[in-house]
Parts: C-alpha cells; sequence; structure tokens
C-alpha cells in the first residue's frame, strides 16, 4: 500500500542521471498552445491574402471604368495592349536579372531607373555571386493606377503582378543560395510603373514585395479640362 504523500513522491522522482518526465497534462497543454498559435498564424495569413486579393480586384475594376474613359479621347489608352506590352517587360526584367545586364532592355526603362538597378547589381555581381529569377507562376495580373493628362507625356499606369517565382541570390562558385536566401519557391506582389515618352510606355520604377498599402496608394487620376499644367 503506498501512501498519498509517497505516492506524490514517487511521481516526481527521477533517478540520479535520468531525464525528468513532463506529466501527461503539461504535454497535453504544450500541444493545445502550440495548435492555437498555429491556427492564429494561418487564419491571419488567410486574412492578409484575402484582403489584399480584394483590394487589387477592386482597385483593377475601379481603374478598368477610368481607362475606358481615357480611350473615349485618346486610343492610346488601351487596357489590353498596355496589359500584353507590361507583362512583356516583367518577363523580360526577370531575364536580364539572371544575366546581370540590362543593356537589352535599356530602351525600354528610363536612365534613371537603369542607373539604379546597375548601380544595386554591380557590388553583388563583383564578389562572384549570380541572380536567380526564374519558374515565374502569374496568378494574378491586375493594372492598379493610371493617370491621364492634357499633356500625353504625363501620363502613367501602374500593374501588379502576384504569383510564385525562384528568386535569391547565390554563388556562381558552389551554385548554392548565399546565406540569407532560399532557393525555395516565394510568393511575390511586384508592381511595374509605366510612363508615356512619345506614345511609347517606359519602365519608370519596381516595386518589389509589394504591400497591400503599395497597391492602394497607386494614383487614378483624370485630368481635368483648365486644370493647371505644372511644368
Amino acid at each position: 500500500m503506498t501512501f498519498p504523500a509517497m505516492h506524490i513522491l514517487l511521481q516526481y522522482y527521477h533517478p540520479p542521471g535520468s531525464a525528468p518526465e513532463m506529466p501527461v497534462t503539461d504535454y497535453a497543454n504544450s500541444a493545445l498552445i502550440g495548435t492555437i498559435i498555429t491556427i492564429a498564424i494561418f487564419v491571419v495569413f488567410i486574412g492578409w491574402f484575402t484582403a489584399k486579393k480584394v483590394a487589387i480586384f477592386n482597385k483593377k475594376n475601379r481603374v478598368g471604368k477610368f481607362i475606358r474613359n481615357f480611350k473615349k479621347n485618346d486610343p492610346f489608352w488601351d487596357e489590353f495592349r498596355m496589359r500584353d506590352y507590361a507583362s512583356e517587360i516583367f518577363l523580360w526584367v526577370q531575364t536580364c536579372y539572371r544575366n546581370g545586364d540590362f543593356r537589352q532592355l535599356q530602351s525600354y526603362i528610363t536612365p534613371e531607373l537603369f542607373q539604379k538597378i546597375t548601380t544595386e547589381m554591380e557590388p553583388i555581381l563583383k564578389k562572384g555571386y549570380g541572380f536567380h529569377y526564374a519558374q515565374v507562376e502569374i496568378e494574378n495580373t491586375a493594372i492598379v493606377g493610371a493617370e491621364d493628362h492634357s499633356h500625353n507625356d504625363k501620363d502613367s499606369f501602374s500593374i501588379s503582378y502576384s504569383g510564385t517565382m525562384r528568386r535569391y541570390v547565390y554563388s556562381k562558385r558552389f551554385r548554392l543560395p548565399i546565406d540569407g536566401h532560399s532557393n525555395e519557391p516565394v510568393y511575390f506582389t511586384d508592381i511595374y510603373h509605366f510612363i508615356r515618352r512619345k506614345d511609347q510606355w517606359i519602365l519608370s520604377e519596381i516595386t518589389t514585395d509589394a504591400s497591400l498599402k503599395d497597391v492602394l496608394k497607386t494614383d487614378i487620376e483624370e485630368e481635368k479640362p483648365g486644370k493647371p499644367d505644372l511644368t
């Protein structure tokens, strides 16, 4: 017969050198807390992801109405041609990163953007690193901003691309991602901003890994008659 006090001592006594065992109730509580945290993170992620998709969808519809209105007075505002053209540039940009050279795209981007990208890439390439931008799977494309001005060279539009791709910096010597980078596919939302120059859309800025705020803050505007031209 074991006395109650002895039973308690035996439950928590461990011979020297043996690891103490956590009571079953503690295991259960830890597992429950872990499950709750996992579910909470999942719910937050799904909420953020859904909110972002809804915001992009609503912005796309609003911008589409504006562009159709712009086109009534200026046929250059062709939403389908704009989307196709921008998509070609988007894929071309990924190729240029892989090649470590943007000169073939120089006529389609502003001098300022060309200089910015070149400056950012130069020290990375000098270290013997390369850019891996591949296996692009685009899930959603939406024009999320547009501005029409009486002065055509002020016109602009912004288009977002969402999906997955393998995008990382790697060592050319070892053919492996450098520290802090992974070769796993990552989800991305990039925004490409174009300006109009002599009836050609020129890439002027790239917002990588855009936030919901970045999507919402893109402008939608039609210049009204009599509005001062601030050039």
